[in-house]
């Protein structure tokens, strides 16, 4: 089962009041592995398939599923397979 990968990005006209916008990663074209640091008190990465994802990708936030819940990462790596 793959679970669904939201990257999220800065409002488009940076207005105030204009929190970050979800992407729904599955409306780009390619597929990738990303690795993603969460807040979490444990040292390791986790990894996640999101389609479409690019090194210009990288630093940016994600939601991803984490157990039961949705939590907010950060892209750090696109390890290569």
């Amino acid at each position: 089962m793959t679970a669904s990968t939201t990257l999220l990005t800065d409002a488009p006209d940076g207005g105030p009041g204009e929190g970050p916008s979800a992407l729904d990663a599955t409306d780009t074209v390619s597929a990738g592995l990303i690795r993603v640091a969460l807040d979490l008190p444990l040292p390791r990465l986790f990894d996640y398939l999101c389609p479409g994802v690019s090194s210009n990708d990288l630093g940016r936030r994600v939601v991803v599923p984490f157990g039961r819940k949705q939590m907010l990462g950060l892209i750090v790596e696109l390890p290569t397979v």
